[in-house]
């Protein structure tokens, strides 16, 4: 395809985390909404509610069973930009 199906963000280093347990590791998807609906559904213990961002963004925090906190991210300017 065009675009990759999955990326994978580096974070700066020597940065202070603000929250403890985020892996870093961020899905992207086209319905955030029925996303979370779904695995909701299923179990999956989010610990942030699809939530609209100042840059237009709507992002959303899970965890695993680990306890390790992923990010889901619906960004509808995606691929408009250049």
């Amino acid at each position: 395809p065009d675009e990759p199906l999955a990326k994978i963000g580096l974070h700066a280093t020597g940065r202070k985390a603000k929250r403890k347990r985020f892996t870093g590791v961020v899905f992207d998807t086209d319905d955030i909404h029925a996303l979370y609906e779904n695995l909701r559904k299923k179990g999956v213990k989010f610990t942030r509610k699809p939530t609209q961002t100042k840059w237009g963004g709507i992002v959303a925090d899970f965890i695993d069973p680990d306890n390790n906190e992923f990010e889901v991210v619906q960004d509808p300017e995606h691929y408009k930009r250049k």
